[in-house]
């Protein structure tokens, strides 16, 4: 049996995980270098701290895993709507702080934006399991070939227009287009592939479990 085109909701969230990983960072980087007047060593501090949640995936893949939703009991879709939204909030607020006397506060948003971003993807992730597990023998790898050219053709469209958009639109105008984005994958979060589960049934949310399965989820993925 033919496995079905992959949904357009994933292709959608996936193209907005690309473009709004990319299209704000070479703004931020001038804003932080002419603007806040950070050193070469600030400026990497900062991308570290906005790098280390995605470092730490596999702890907001085990808290989805056992989070269930109180209502309809989905995993995913509550994940995506709510972290979606934090985004919005986390990104549209950066150009606020956008000075010398609130730099740490710049910072923060930063921060908080790769984290919210980070939860979605790990949330889109787990959706398009739910996918592939249904995927036949024939139709092996369409859904995540399809799902990554979505990403990757958001990046290259952020990163190819990021440079013109500041010179002409401004780093205020940037991040709040931008954060229109995650604005409508909060809607379009209500259409992904999701499997409901009885919050009655849900795995454990013991600490001494979830750190078991993260460390377990850290070594499997260390190559």
């Amino acid at each position: 049996m033919s496995t079905p085109l992959t949904p357009l909701s994933i292709l959608f969230a996936y193209m907005t995980l690309g473009f709004c990983v990319a299209f704000p960072s070479l703004a931020c980087s001038y804003v932080m270098i002419d603007t806040l007047k950070f050193t070469a060593a600030d400026v990497a501090t900062t991308a570290l701290l906005c790098a280390v949640p995605w470092c730490v995936k596999p702890l907001f893949a085990t808290l989805s895993d056992r989070c269930v939703c109180c209502f309809g009991g989905y995993r995913r879709r509550p994940w995506v709507h709510v972290f979606s939204l934090c985004t919005v909030v986390t990104m549209a607020s950066t150009p606020a702080y956008a000075a010398v006397d609130t730099s740490g506060w710049f910072v923060l948003m930063l921060v908080c934006t790769s984290t919210s971003l980070c939860v979605v993807d790990v949330a889109i992730d787990g959706s398009l399991l739910t996918l592939i597990a249904e995927e036949s023998d024939a139709d092996e790898g369409k859904l995540q070939t399809h799902s990554w050219t979505a990403r990757i053709a958001g990046g290259c469209l952020a990163s190819g227009w990021s440079g013109y958009a500041y010179e002409t639109l401004g780093f205020d105008s940037i991040l709040t287009g931008c954060a229109m984005l995650p604005l409508i994958l909060s809607i379009v979060a209500f259409d992904l592939p999701d499997v409901a589960v009885d919050p009655r049934r849900a795995p454990s949310l013991q600490c001494r479990t979830v750190l078991r399965d993260v460390v377990a989820g850290l070594f499997a993925c260390r190559y």
